[in-house]
């Protein structure tokens, strides 16, 4: 989007008025607003157990996109924590593999074996291993995620579903025909308890984390709007922090770089300015809520041509989790202090 503003005082309207309708054209040519965000497409994977495949779901218009062959008997499957791996469990009885499929291309990249008859499959909490229980030869499979390779195997019994705790300490086992849970301490890949007590035939292991959540991801959007005259010109700055959760922040502060040696006017309560940058630190903010904080660039400050500043978290608490939101800019083309585009 673009913001252009043109003043003009009455002995001159005439002549600027012809000017600045020059100028605005020779901006405008060429530039092209862009989302600052694109939203993301969502797939659902189905594994089709008597038809050795996968169909994949556009969630957007609920319909089949894809299918996709796999091994004997897909059951279990799990997704990379980058989403552009799908792992499925082919429950083949006799033998038994893994498919790993490429959501980009929705094909077979590889074929990991594993025990027998494997159904149940999870990803650690940070993405490097693949848990799969093989329900045939009572054990679990754990595999490296960037080699594609088994590197442990655990003995259970009968294992059904399985889940790795939220600090990826531990993984629990169900053994379905025992009605008992084995818990599996990741570190060294042993069996440490077998639990009993549970209902008749044990499968599925969620996770609940109950109370404060241990994560918040702050979305940094900087926004930039001309105020021009012939006076005091400026540019002012939004720059807001958008909790996406799941947690609340409690707190956070976000810097935005200005050009070098320049220093910022007119700043917002919790901000401050240094030549060349301005910090601004904010209190606690509920998930889905946003808080901007403003401040201004004199334009008399700054030389013709392209006027780029950026935002960027520098801290915040609880812990990000994710890093590629945590940057934005805007630049601004000042042609005069009577003309300038912002985007």
């Amino acid at each position: 989007m673009h913001s252009t503003i043109r003043f003009v005082t009455p002995s001159w309207r005439r002549t600027l008025a012809a000017l600045c309708t020059l100028l605005t054209a020779v901006a405008l040519t060429g530039l092209t607003a862009l989302p600052a965000h694109a939203a993301a497409q969502t797939f659902a994977y189905i594994t089709n157990y008597d038809s050795d495949s996968v169909s994949v779901i556009d969630t957007a218009t609920n319909t089949v996109t894809a299918t996709i062959a796999v091994g004997g008997h897909p059951a279990g499957a799990a997704v990379s924590l980058d989403g552009t791996r799908v792992y499925v469990a082919n429950a083949n009885v006799g033998s038994g593999s893994v498919s790993v499929v490429d959501t980009a291309t929705n094909a077979v990249t590889a074929t990991i074996a594993v025990g027998v008859n494997p159904r149940g499959a999870t990803i650690s909490p940070d993405g490097t291993r693949l848990y799969v229980t093989n329900t045939g030869s009572g054990s679990v499979s754990v595999i490296d995620t960037a080699t594609n390779t088994v590197t442990a195997t655990i003995a259970v019994n009968r294992p059904g579903g399985v889940g790795v705790t939220p600090d990826g300490t531990r993984a629990y086992v169900t053994n379905s025909n025992l009605d008992t849970v084995s818990v599996i301490d990741t570190a060294t890949n042993t069996v440490t308890e077998t639990m009993t007590g549970l209902g008749l035939w044990p499968f599925a292991v969620v996770f609940v984390e109950v109370g404060t959540a241990t994560s918040a991801d702050i979305d940094v959007n900087l926004g930039a709007q001309p105020r021009l005259g012939l006076l005091v010109p400026y540019l002012t700055y939004t720059l807001t922090a958008r909790n996406t959760g799941p947690g609340a922040v409690t707190s956070a502060t976000l810097t935005a770089t200005l050009p070098p040696g320049k220093k910022a006017t007119n700043l917002a309560a919790g901000c401050v300015t240094t030549p060349g940058t301005v910090t601004c630190t904010y209190g606690a903010i509920a998930g889905g809520a946003s808080v901007g904080k403003t401040f201004r660039v004199p334009l008399r400050l700054l030389s013709l041509g392209k006027v780029k500043v950026t935002g960027a978290r520098t801290t915040s608490a609880p812990a990000d989790p994710n890093p590629a939101n945590d940057h934005d800019g805007a630049t601004c083309t000042v042609i005069s202090f009577l003309l300038v585009t912002c985007r």
